[in-house]
């Protein structure tokens, strides 16, 4: 039985339970056996509740989110709203202490709901408070406001490490903590606890009026950015290390140290091995060297001649035939 086009025709006027549209709902007989109080009530089935479990198990370090799917019927003895199954939000924006419905977690609810949830319809959301209790935050409210604002829409929130957990359902336009019915339409996991029947004290909106619950909330996100912050910093770090030491090491550490340059420097087509030094060179043609090459008693032979016979003979003339005289 399709009731989308139905339930979609019913205009709800107050954010009340009791006070939705319920003579629109279509007839189903009451899931739970057993006597039940007037009014409007809320029933899940327990492998509804299996699900939300195991799925915030899976994540007990941020908040995981999903949508509750199925119905509103009535009896021969009332309305009630009949969770008949979950779609996890996948995609959704997860933190330690909020979570966030994106446009990609909406696609794939619409393409889940369609696919295998024909004639039902999201009848409220879940989310977990890994280790926070059981309470809607400021930010939860928002979502709840905006998002699920029709009277027999509900919230469940799911302590994954504590094992408690609560319904919120509207009531004169705040959302309120009741207990709900569950159906046993499978065994209660054993491993995980379900305290949903339970009559515990309530945390409403009121209740986070309480400044030091807001603030122990804050403080809880201050440390996940400090925390975020500071693996950033880390890492940072680890990379930039090794450049800035070269950087060090390449221009300041450099400076200190002369460097001692070739005077001659080998030619590019000429092996630097095989090419000897000008320092070699001159030694080598030195005279210091050259005389100790000699035998002891050797006498140095000079080719050097007397300055007068050399300039006698530099300056010799050529000589000039005399004319013969007369005499002669």
């Amino acid at each position: 039985m399709d009731v989308t086009s139905s339930a979609a025709d019913c205009s709800n006027v107050a954010r009340d339970l009791d006070q939705a549209k319920t003579a629109c709902w279509p007839s189903l007989p009451f899931p739970v056996s057993g006597p039940r109080e007037p009014g409007t009530r809320v029933v899940i089935r327990q492998s509804v509740l299996n699900e939300i479990h195991r799925h915030g198990q899976s994540r007990t370090d941020v908040e995981v989110c999903g949508v509750l799917v199925g119905n509103g019927y009535q009896d021969h003895d009332g309305a009630f709203v009949y969770v008949e199954a979950s779609i996890r939000g996948e995609h959704a924006g997860n933190q330690l202490a909020q979570v966030t419905f994106t446009s990609e977690t909406w696609c794939h609810i619409q393409e889940v709901m369609d696919r295998e949830h024909s004639g039902r319809r999201i009848v409220g959301w879940y989310h977990t408070h890994p280790g926070f209790g059981i309470f809607l935050s400021p930010m939860d409210l928002f979502i709840h406001e905006n998002f699920f604002g029709d009277p027999e829409q509900l919230a469940l929130v799911y302590d994954p490490l504590g094992g408690d957990e609560g319904v919120f359902v509207w009531r004169a336009g705040q959302p309120t903590r009741e207990p709900v019915l569950v159906e046993a339409d499978i065994p209660n996991d054993k491993e995980i606890a379900s305290p949903v029947t339970r009559h515990l004290p309530a945390l409403t909106a009121a209740a986070m009026a309480d400044p030091g619950l807001s603030l122990r909330v804050e403080r809880i996100e201050q440390r996940q950015r400090g925390l975020l912050i500071g693996l950033l910093l880390v890492a940072l770090i680890a990379v930039a290390w090794p450049v800035g030491f070269w950087w060090i090491q390449s221009h300041v550490l450099d400076l200190d140290r002369p460097t001692a340059q070739p005077a001659n420097p080998p030619s590019r087509w000429e092996s630097p091995m095989r090419r000897p030094s000008r320092e070699s060179s001159s030694e080598t043609n030195s005279p210091d060297v050259e005389r100790d090459r000699l035998p002891r008693n050797h006498v140095p032979a000079t080719d050097a001649t007397p300055i007068k016979d050399t300039l006698d003979e530099t300056t010799k003339l050529p000589k000039v035939s005399e004319a013969p005289t007369a005499d002669e």
